[in-house]
């Protein structure tokens, strides 16, 4: 699985961030914000808009905008339990597999906790 992003991006944050706390291991491929003059050839097929972040799985299919890989993770990184329904994302069912089962409560975690915007205090 490869992650193009740079570090400096928000959006991109938000992906490494569910990874991360989802303990899936990624290749990480920096691009600049500020320079686009390779965008073309390095992301250019995989999102025609050329922005980041893109993920590109395993099997080769690439997810764009960060909110869309949000919201597909689930199905598209496979940590949906055997027989879960799929709902805009989210699962529900029952599971066989541990390490599938701990990763959707993480994501169901990650999810219903983080907050969506912040009160000034």
């Amino acid at each position: 699985m490869r992650l193009y992003d740079s570090s400096v991006s928000g959006n991109a944050y938000k992906v490494r961030l569910l990874l991360a706390h989802l303990d899936i291991p990624f290749e990480r491929i920096e691009l600049s914000v500020v320079d686009r003059s390779n965008r073309a050839d390095v992301i250019g097929g995989k999102n025609p808009a050329l922005r980041i972040p893109v993920l590109e799985l395993d099997d080769g299919t690439t997810l764009a905008e960060s909110n869309a890989i949000l919201m597909s993770s689930p199905r598209a990184l496979n940590i949906c339990p055997r027989g879960a329904s799929s709902e805009r994302g989210s699962c529900s069912g029952s599971s066989s597999s541990n390490t599938i089962t701990n990763r959707t409560s993480r994501l169901r975690d990650f999810c219903c906790t983080t907050p969506r915007h912040r009160t000034p205090r």
